[in-house]
Parts: structure tokens; C-alpha cells; sequence
């Protein structure tokens, strides 16, 4: 600014005001006019204002060119500015399994679509599989470091890390991101830590309270089992108090530490042994043996054998149905009630071995046609012939597909194998008593009947020559 010049004043330059915000992310310019004809900044001695002031980084040159041509007096103009760090994002956790609130968690049975309400089927277990992914989680991430207008670097705070809720029977991954369960069994989730349990344990009573009960692994139920339920695992069952007309299905043992009243429609199943103290009115089915007190007026039918030695030791009624063995005390009452006693093939081990058969043939003929497919590309191979990509890459997948097929036909071949010798072995089964078999007793031994018409004691009954043959027994 030239204008008039007063020789009794002083000059004075135009001025260059730098600052800078206290958190050295901002700096602003300010210009003080020239007077009496002193000289205006040049770009040059901005940028040295600026430098002085220690102002290095987030420049905006376009800005200081601009002001040079044109500004403005007593007004700040932001000429840098500091670039922020960037935070780091938070680890994350991810569930795969449903996560139930309180209120969801409240027994609440469901409504039928006819509007009646089912107080059996309440899904309060949540069972899980051996190897099930249950949880995972991601990382936190560093951040990105920033830089305030001094060229000083500015730390990001980086995100926090997720914890796996790590409990019983689950384990990591070789990274340590995802957790796995480790056996079959009933997940428990507290926000904390995620359990596997292979027992689920009802403190009471297994019945209203609890719904039916389907587990993949053991149930424990300290109490009774209310009529018209089902209490079902894929091992044992153990029920220490009373079962009324209720059914338990176990994919191994049943232990009834009292006994069952069936009423006729109460059920024990089992693909292991059963003991109970007492089997009444009810209809047991097991592959292993059963072991009790007394069976009386039951439908009982058993891969094994039936051992009822103990105490009253008493079979009476009803039909009971072996393939090794049946021992008693006492077989029948002084009252000829009709009581039919069975050595013979069990319909579950039938049904067993003509699946196995099935089996064989099947997966023979599989076997078969794949080890001809293989056959037909070696042989092309060999005359040198060419042969579609697709082919040639199909050829790892059937040599794999053989591979198993003849593991799987061996393993099935080792079961056929002992099925077959237990169904041939019936005729080596034997039923005996060691106090007395009254009259009104029917022995049944393969294809041979007996009506028992007279008081038997001490006896072992076992066939000879297609006839049952009673020896003593002391």
C-alpha cells in the first residue's frame, strides 16, 4: 500500500501474525497493515513466518499463493491444518448358537395351533455337536497414526480386544479365533463362558417343569418322571426316583434306581443295559441285558439276557423274550397265571443284520462300478489315448471314493459277520430257575413250545435235537 507519504512518521512493513491452536492441529494467519508507504509481505517471507513458527506439516500452499494476491486486514485465515490419527476399530464376537433373553428363557409352553397349549415340548436344552463351531472372533485393528501442523506424530488408541467365553469341554482353533465344542453335549452361555456339558441333570422332577427331554448325551434326574413324558438321550439315563407311565429312550444304559409302573404304556428302550428294582406293566426293549427284582405282567423283549436273582427274583405274567439267557427265582404264580418265556432272535438284532446286508450289497455295487471307471482311464491312458481334462481330474476323486468304499464294505462285513453269528447262536440259549416255574408257564425255545402243567424246580432248560431238554440246576 503506497498512499501518501508523511516523513514525520515512521514506516512501518506490513506484518505477518502466526497461530497456533493449543492442540497444535490448527494454525491461522493474520496481516497487520502497512504504514506510511511501508512494504507489503512478499510469499517468500509468509512462508518464513510460518516456518518460524515451526509450522511444517498440513500446509495449504494454493491458500498462502492467494493471500499474497489478496487478503484481508484483522482476519484470521486457517493456513494448516493437522491431520487426526484414526482410532482402532474394537474386536468383534460373533455367536453361532441362539442366544435366549430373560424373557424368552422363562418357561413358557408353546400354543398349539388348535389353541391348546403344549406343556411337553418346551426346547429348554440346547444341545450342540462334537466339533460345532460356537463362537468367533475378529481381531482389533491398530489404527492409523495422525500428525498435528508441528510434524509431531499422533498415537491412535487402538481398539480393544474381544475375549473368547472359554469353558468346559470347548477348544480354539490353531489361531485362537474360534472356539469349537469338543464333545456332544448341552451349552450353557453366561456372557462369560461357554460349557459343554455330556450330562444334563434334572434336580427334580422330569415332567411339567421340564418338558420332554431330548439330549445327546447323559440325563441324570434326581427326582420322579411324571406320566406322559419322555425323557430321551443319546447315552445313559439314570432316574433316581419313581417312572410312572412315562418312556425313556437311551442311546446306551438305563438305571431306574426304584422301578417302573407302566400302567401298560410306560416304555424303557435301550441300545445298552437296563437295571431297574422293579419292571411292572410296562414294555422294555433293550440290545444288552436287563437286570432286576422283579418283572411282572411287561412286555419284555432283550438282546442278551434277563437276570432277575435278587431278592423276590419273580417273573410273572406278561411275556418275556431273550437271546442268551433268562434266570429267575421264581417263574409264574401258584395262580397259573399265563407267563411266556422266550429264547429266541431278538427283532432288533433281525433288523440289524438285514440292514447290514443291504448294506453290503449296495456298497458293493458302488465299489464295483467305480473300480471300472478307474479300470477305463487307466486303459486309455496306457494306448496313449487323450482324454478330457475333466476326466483326467475326476480320476483323484474316484481313487479316493474307492478308498473308502472298501473301508466302509470291511467294517460293514465285520458286523454283518457278527450278526450272523449271534442269530445262528440262539439254540445255545438258556432259561433256568433256581427256586420254582409254576404251572401256566409257556417256554418258548426257537421253533419249540413247552406248556409247563407241572411245579418245576431247580431247573435248566436248553435245546437238544430241535427238543427242549430240563436238566437240573443247584
Amino acid at each position: 500500500m503506497k498512499g501518501n507519504i508523511d516523513p514525520n512518521k515512521k514506516i512501518v512493513d506490513e506484518k505477518v501474525i502466526v497461530e497456533i491452536s493449543q492442540d497444535k492441529m490448527l494454525g491461522v494467519v493474520s496481516f497487520l497493515p502497512p504504514e506510511n508507504g511501508g512494504k507489503e509481505v512478499t510469499l517468500d517471507q509468509l512462508k518464513r513466518s510460518i516456518a518460524d513458527a515451526k509450522v511444517v506439516s498440513g500446509i495449504n500452499q494454493d491458500l498462502l499463493e492467494n493471500l499474497i494476491k489478496e487478503r484481508k486486514y484483522n482476519f484470521k485465515y486457517p493456513i494448516a491444518q493437522g491431520r487426526p490419527a484414526i482410532d482402532g476399530e474394537d474386536g468383534t464376537l460373533e455367536l453361532f448358537f441362539d442366544i435366549k433373553s430373560n424373557e424368552e428363557s422363562v418357561l413358557r409352553p408353546k400354543e398349539n395351533e388348535d389353541g391348546s397349549v403344549d406343556f411337553k415340548n418346551l426346547d429348554l436344552i440346547q444341545t450342540v455337536s462334537k466339533d460345532q463351531k460356537l463362537a468367533q472372533i475378529t481381531p482389533p485393528t491398530m489404527g492409523e497414526s495422525g500428525e498435528n501442523i508441528l510434524g509431531r506424530e499422533i498415537k491412535p488408541n487402538r481398539g480393544r480386544p474381544k475375549r473368547l467365553p472359554r469353558g468346559k469341554n470347548v477348544y480354539l482353533s490353531d489361531d485362537e479365533l474360534t472356539l469349537y465344542s469338543s464333545i456332544e453335549g448341552q451349552l450353557t452361555y453366561n456372557y462369560d463362558r461357554i460349557t459343554i456339558d455330556e450330562t444334563y441333570v434334572v434336580d427334580g422332577n422330569a415332567g411339567v417343569a421340564t418338558g420332554n427331554i431330548d439330549f445327546v448325551g447323559n440325563v441324570l434326574v434326581r427326582g420322579n418322571v411324571e406320566p406322559g413324558f419322555i425323557v430321551k438321550a443319546g447315552g445313559n439315563v439314570e432316574v433316581q426316583g419313581f417312572v410312572g407311565e412315562a418312556t425313556i429312550i437311551a442311546g446306551n444304559d438305563i438305571l431306574l434306581r426304584h422301578g417302573i409302573q407302566g400302567k401298560n404304556t410306560g416304555k424303557l428302550m435301550a441300545q445298552g443295559d437296563i437295571v431297574a428294582k422293579f419292571i411292572q406293566n410296562s414294555i422294555v426293549k433293550t440290545e444288552g441285558s436287563l437286570y432286576t427284582e422283579a418283572i411282572m405282567h411287561s412286555q419284555v423283549e432283550v438282546g442278551d439276557s434277563v437276570i432277575v436273582e435278587v431278592n423276590k427274583g419273580l417273573i410273572v405274567g406278561g411275556t418275556v423274550q431273550a437271546t442268551n439267557l433268562i434266570s429267575a427265582k421264581i417263574i409264574g404264580s401258584p395262580m397259573n397265571t399265563t407267563t411266556n418265556i422266550k429264547i429266541c432272535r431278538g427283532l432288533t438284532l433281525q433288523e440289524e443284520y438285514n440292514t447290514a446286508q443291504k448294506d453290503l450289497v449296495k456298497k458293493r455295487k458302488q465299489l464295483s462300478q467305480v473300480d471300472k471307471n478307474i479300470t477305463f482311464v487307466h486303459e486309455k491312458l496306457a494306448k496313449g489315448e487323450k482324454l478330457p481334462k475333466a476326466r483326467l481330474e475326476s480320476i483323484k476323486t474316484m481313487l479316493q471314493l474307492q478308498k473308502q468304499l472298501r473301508a466302509e464294505i470291511s467294517e460293514t462285513q465285520k458286523k454283518f459277520d457278527t450278526l450272523s453269528a449271534s442269530l445262528s447262536d440262539f439254540r445255545t440259549g438258556i432259561i433256568q430257575v433256581s427256586d420254582i416255574m409254576y404251572p401256566g408257564t409257556r417256554i418258548t425255545m426257537g421253533s419249540s413250545v413247552r406248556h409247563i402243567r407241572d411245579e418245576v424246580k431247580y431247573a435248566r432248560m436248553h435245546i437238544v435235537d430241535n427238543d427242549i431238554k430240563t436238566d437240573s440246576f443247584s
